[in-house]
């Protein structure tokens, strides 16, 4: 195995760890202020589908940091693949919780 393909797989670990730390402070303060503002039927609906959706994005995220941390240990093209796909999916799945609850921030 080459060393690029360590330096890859210890550079997403990395990546992925750092993108757990925006998306929990993320994640918090934008659960928070829908949860202290709605009061309405339709706005606690909108927070538990915010919520499921940054559940979804993290589910994807950790797929992908548990996949880095075994293919620190042995990386393969597949495992590599694997992680940036992952990380893609948390991506478009995060963008999209993001944008619903800032809406129902500002709703």
């Amino acid at each position: 195995m080459s060393l690029s393909k360590y330096d890859a797989a210890y550079k997403l670990i990395l990546e992925t760890e750092q993108l757990r730390e925006k998306f929990d402070v993320e994640q918090r303060s934008l659960l928070s202020v829908m949860r202290d503002k709605e009061i309405s039927k339709a706005g606690w609906s909108r927070y538990r589908d915010c919520q499921a959706m940054f559940r979804t994005s993290d589910l994807y995220l950790r797929e992908a940091h548990n996949e880095a941390l075994k293919a620190v240990k042995r990386p393969t093209d597949a495992s590599i693949r694997k992680i940036r796909h992952n990380l893609e999916m948390f991506d478009e799945s995060w963008q999209n919780a993001r944008q619903y609850s800032l809406i129902g921030a500002l709703s």
